[in-house]
């Protein structure tokens, strides 16, 4: 059972929902991390690649007393990086955002 009532979503900065063909809203992702009984890093993966410009992201933790929390980041260097990203493989029919 997930007792963990972490939520997080992703709006561009004018609050509209970013659009997507599938899924129908931005996933958002933990990933590996550390840290110490004072500070902890982690990584996130967010897909699909939001729009370039400003994208405000909203957190909350309330099993850690940890009240909703926004932060604006500029996507614009996301943006610029993932075009010069290379593929490795092919996608197939079964990849997600292959509609």
């Amino acid at each position: 059972m997930d007792t963990c009532r972490c939520r997080n979503r992703v709006r561009a900065a004018d609050s509209v929902p970013i659009v997507t063909r599938r899924p129908e809203q931005p996933v958002l992702s933990g990933g590996g991390g550390g840290g110490s009984d004072r500070e902890v890093e982690r990584e996130f993966w967010l897909w699909p690649l939001p729009p370039a410009g400003s994208t405000r992201v909203v957190c909350q933790w309330l099993d850690l007393g940890i009240a909703q929390t926004t932060q604006q980041i500029d996507t614009t260097p996301m943006v610029d990086a993932a075009k010069r990203a290379t593929p490795l493989w092919l996608p197939t029919p079964a990849d997600p955002g292959n509609t």
